[in-house]
This record gives C-alpha cells, sequence and structure tokens, in this order.
C-alpha cells in the first residue's frame, strides 16, 4: 500500500494473497486437513481482501491494528492445543 498506492493489485490485492498464504504456517504445522485448510484459507482471504480495502483506502495499517489483535487473540486456545498439547487454563 505506502509502496503502490495508486496500483490495488499491488498495494491491496497482492499484500492479501500474502496474507492468506502466511495462514498456511499454523495450518502446516498443526497438521490441518483438507476441508479445514480450506475454511481457513478462506477465511483467512476474507479478512486479508476487507483488511487490504480498508487499509488502501484510508492509506494505513492504524484502522486494522485493533481488529486484527482481536481476531488473532481469539485463535489463541486452538494455537496452544495444536502447539502445546494443552489447552489453554
Amino acid at each position: 500500500m505506502a509502496v503502490f498506492p495508486d496500483n490495488p493489485v499491488r498495494g491491496w490485492l497482492w499484500p492479501a494473497a500474502g496474507f492468506t498464504a502466511w495462514h498456511l504456517v499454523p495450518l502446516a504445522a498443526g497438521g490441518a486437513g483438507s476441508r479445514r485448510t480450506a475454511a481457513l484459507l478462506g477465511g483467512a482471504a476474507l479478512i486479508g481482501v476487507g483488511y487490504g480495502w480498508v487499509a488502501f483506502g484510508t492509506r494505513s495499517v492504524i484502522p486494522v491494528i485493533g481488529p486484527h489483535t482481536v481476531i488473532d487473540a481469539s485463535g489463541v486456545r486452538a494455537a496452544q492445543t495444536i502447539w502445546l498439547g494443552h489447552p489453554a487454563r
């Protein structure tokens, strides 16, 4: 967005694709099945496109930091179960 402020493909959609691809990392670590993988990647793609649209439109990532933090925090218990073998206490 900062590097390509007038190019929606490079400044918005390409970073959204990277955001989606980044979510393959925890899926690979957890050994998720194909149905779960598709659902999580689909959700990440929707969130990435939405956050990208807001960031591209406002020319700032600040408006999406709060919502991203809340959504990430909602997965802490699942991540601990997958990586540590037990849920958060």
